[in-house]
């Protein structure tokens, strides 16, 4: 997948911890997927609406957070 892909750079460059490639797209795209159907496929918008937007990017840095390798 092409963002598998990228976060094999990231790995590779060693500004990520290694896992499966393919896992992590997933542990990176299921929570704005989600979030994208339940706005969008599910009425969401309407009943509990929410900033995707924002969601996107506090998910991008949690997931920075969680899988990052800071350099020292």
């Amino acid at each position: 997948s092409a963002i598998g892909d990228r976060l094999k750079v990231h790995m590779d460059r060693g500004e990520m911890m290694e896992l499966d490639p393919r896992i992590a797209a997933i542990y990176f795209i299921s929570p704005i997927l989600m979030s994208f159907l339940h706005q969008c496929g599910l009425n969401g918008k309407n009943t509990y609406p929410t900033d995707l937007k924002a969601l996107a990017r506090g998910h991008a840095e949690a997931f920075i957070r969680a899988y990052g390798i800071t350099k020292a």
